[in-house]
C-alpha cells in the first residue's frame, strides 16, 4: 500500500533536528485542514490519511468527479491494524511532504515497522542537503553564460556578516535551514541591533547564516525534478508561482511547460533555460550522490539589470528536498485540467473562523463549476474541504 499523508511541520522539524519536535498549533491546524490536498498529486491505487469522516466524505466526491480511486486511511485504523496483529508493514510505502527525525519517530510509535521507513541516516543526510549550503555550493556552478546572476554566501561569523551587509546597499539574511518564505530578513545597508542579535542567534544554532545580494526581481519560476530508487533525476516540470512582498507562497499560475516557457522566453532566450535544465540535473544527481529519493524543486527567479543583458536567470534561489507546491500546481494542471484550460492554484490563511467559509461560498457562486469528462474545464474548485473552523484554504480558478 501506499500512504500519502501532508505534515507542513517538515521544514520546521528538520531545521528543530531531533525526534520529538512539537509545532505549534496553528501549525497542526495546517495539516488538518490541508489533510486533502495529497489527492492532487498522489500516484494511482494510493491511500490518503485523512483525519474525519467529513474529509473521507470529499474524498468520495473527488473520487466521482475525476475519475479517481484513492482511498483514506485514518489514525484509528492504523491503531486497530497495529493492535490486531494485521500485518500491514509487509506492504506499506509512505510518501510524506517530507522526511525527519519526528515524522519517522512518530511512525513506529503509530506501529509502523522501521524496515518501512527511512534509516536515521537517511534523514541525517537529507539534513544536510536541505541545509543553504548546498545553494551556495550549487550556485557557481549554474553561471552558465552572461544571461545568469546570483551570488550567495555562508559566514559563521557575525563580523562578516556585518562586513557583508555593510558593503552592499540592500542585502538579504537567510537561516540555513527554515520553512519556505519564512526565516528570511532583508538589510538596507546595516544590520540593526535587533537583526544582529536575530544574526547572532541563528549562527549559534544552526552553525552559520547565508548572505545575498538584493536583486530587482522580474518573476519567480522553478524547476521541479524527482529523483527514481537508482538516483536518477528526471525533470518533472516548470512552476510559474508568485509571492507576498515577505516571500510568503501565495498561489502558481497553472499553465503548459510549454506555455511557462514562452513566457520565460519573453526575458531569456529559450535556449539558456534549456541549458540550464540538462545542467541542473547534472549538478544535483552529482550534488545527492544516489542519497536522495523523491521530489526535489529548485526555485528561481528573472532579475532586472540596468546594463546588457538586461534580463538574467538566478538559477539558485533555493533548493526544496520535499514535495512542494508547485509540483502539486504542475500536477494538477496535467492530471485534472482540460488541456486547453488555464488557471490558478492559490491558498491563503485566515485568523478567524467563519472567514474562510463565507469566502468559498462567494467564490463558489461567482465561478460556477464545469467538468467535462472528469477534466476541469472552468470555475471555482476546492482542493480541500472548507468549514467553519478553516484557517486554510486550496483552491483552482479557471476562467
Amino acid at each position: 500500500m501506499k500512504l500519502y499523508l501532508f505534515n507542513p511541520a517538515h521544514d520546521l522539524a528538520l531545521a528543530h533536528g531531533k525526534s520529538h519536535y512539537i509545532p505549534p498549533k496553528i501549525i497542526k491546524k495546517f495539516a488538518y485542514d490541508f489533510a486533502l490536498l495529497t489527492f492532487w498529486y498522489a500516484k494511482t491505487k494510493s491511500s490518503l490519511l485523512l483525519f474525519d469522516e467529513s474529509q473521507k466524505s470529499f474524498l468520495e466526491k473527488y473520487n466521482y468527479l475525476f475519475n479517481c480511486a484513492f482511498k483514506s486511511f485514518s489514525l484509528s485504523e492504523l491503531n486497530k491494524e497495529k493492535n490486531s496483529g494485521f500485518h500491514i508493514n509487509d506492504a506499506i510505502d509512505i510518501y510524506p511532504w517530507g522526511w525527519n527525525h519526528t515524522l519517522r519517530e512518530w511512525l513506529i510509535e503509530e506501529g509502523i515497522d522501521e524496515s518501512n521507513l527511512p534509516t536515521k541516516e537517511y534523514i541525517f543526510i537529507l539534513t544536510r542537503l536541505s541545509h543553504r549550503s548546498s545553494s551556495v555550493q550549487l550556485l557557481p556552478k549554474l553561471q552558465l553564460s552572461s544571461f545568469f546572476c546570483g551570488e550567495s554566501s555562508l559566514f559563521y561569523s557575525i563580523t562578516d556578516v556585518i562586513k557583508f551587509v555593510e558593503s552592499r546597499p540592500c542585502s538579504v539574511l537567510k537561516e540555513p535551514i527554515s520553512g519556505s518564505g519564512r526565516g528570511v530578513m532583508w538589510c538596507d545597508g546595516e544590520l540593526i541591533t535587533s537583526l544582529q542579535t536575530w544574526a547572532e542567534r541563528i549562527i549559534e544554532r544552526q552553525h552559520g547564516l547565508v548572505a545575498e545580494p538584493c536583486f530587482n526581481k522580474v518573476i519567480d519560476f522553478a524547476m521541479e525534478f524527482e529523483f527514481d530508487d537508482f538516483g536518477d533525476c528526471q525533470f518533472l516540470g516548470y512552476s510559474l508561482f508568485y509571492t507576498s512582498n515577505l516571500g510568503s507562497y501565495q498561489g502558481n499560475h497553472l499553465l503548459s511547460d510549454q506555455c511557462i516557457e514562452d513566457i520565460l522566453g519573453q526575458y531569456v532566450p529559450k535556449k539558456e533555460l534549456l541549458s540550464l535544465k540538462k545542467e541542473l540535473a547534472h549538478q544535483l544527481k552529482d550534488l545527492t550522490k544516489g542519497n536522495y529519493k523523491g521530489y526535489l524543486g529548485v526555485d528561481m527567479m528573472i532579475c532586472r539589470f540596468m546594463e546588457a543583458p538586461h534580463f538574467r536567470i538566478h538559477p539558485c534561489v533555493e533548493i526544496n528536498f520535499r514535495m512542494n507546491m508547485g509540483i502539486v500546481a504542475w500536477s494538477i494542471h496535467k492530471h485534472f485540467l482540460h488541456p486547453m484550460a488555464k488557471g490558478k492554484f492559490e491558498t491563503y490563511f485566515y485568523k478567524k473562523d467563519e472567514e474562510a467559509l463565507v469566502k468559498h461560498l462567494a467564490m463558489e457562486a461567482k465561478y460556477p463549476l464545469i467538468i467535462e469528462n472528469h477534466r476541469l474545464i472552468s470555475g471555482y474548485l476546492p482542493l480541500v474541504p472548507v468549514t467553519s473552523t478553516s484557517r486554510y484554504r486550496a483552491w483552482v480558478i479557471v476562467e
